[in-house]
């Protein structure tokens, strides 16, 4: 793992690592985007490991995060995002913070792997599509900072910055809330994929959204 000192200064020439301030009109407090530092990894296993009662709200509604999750998972996936951030100098996978700068959720974009969705041949993800994954803890919700954090990447960086001419995002069925943030963040309904991915050895269907760069 990349030490603190060396981590500080790849940091500090990597396109956009933040901090990137979030505008968030129903609250005073500010909260803010930046890449993520080994220092989180304690704070990561707060929310999501088994300790913490609220973890399984988070679990339920995503496919990537290991369940139970521990501190070594906590620290795996700092580590791989560290090396993704020193080897392409571009940073792709955000920490969500408070005004104490603490780690309060997760945001980040990744080219769509296709070959992870059980699609039907009438349907396909144009070449060199990115979609974008999240969470955020439950203390923190419905005051719009995931979808204000959504629309920044979006707008900032996917577009701006990394020039995509568009977007995915998916979830899964009953979850509700993601849909609200991919509404509110420009998304539009794009298709369900039926059966598409396997979550707690059933098949689910999932919701396919887009924004587009127009």
């Amino acid at each position: 793992m990349i030490n603190r000192a060396s981590n500080m200064e790849t940091l500090s020439s990597i396109k956009f690592s933040g901090p990137f301030n979030l505008s968030i009109p129903s609250t005073k407090n500010q909260f803010y985007l930046s890449a993520l530092q080994k220092d989180d990894a304690l704070k990561i296993y707060s929310i999501l490991g088994p300790t913490n009662e609220l973890s399984a709200d988070i679990h339920k509604w995503t496919r990537s995060i290991p369940n139970p999750y521990t501190l070594s998972d906590a620290e795996f996936f700092i580590s791989s995002c560290l090396s993704l951030y020193s080897k392409t100098l571009t940073c792709t996978t955000w920490a969500i913070r408070n005004n104490q700068k603490e780690f309060i959720g997760c945001i980040g974009l990744a080219l769509l792997d296709e070959s992870s969705y059980n699609i039907s041949s009438d349907f396909y993800f144009p070449k060199n599509s990115y979609e974008v994954g999240y969470y955020i803890s439950p203390y923190y919700r419905n005051i719009g900072i995931t979808s204000s954090a959504l629309k920044f990447v979006c707008e900032e960086i996917a577009f701006k910055g990394l020039r995509l001419n568009h977007l995915y995002g998916m979830y899964f069925t009953g979850n509700v809330q993601s849909e609200r943030v991919l509404e509110k963040s420009g998304f539009k309904f794009e298709k369900v994929l039926n059966n598409a991915l396997v979550k707690d050895g059933k098949n689910v269907d999932v919701y396919c959204f887009i924004r587009r760069n127009d």
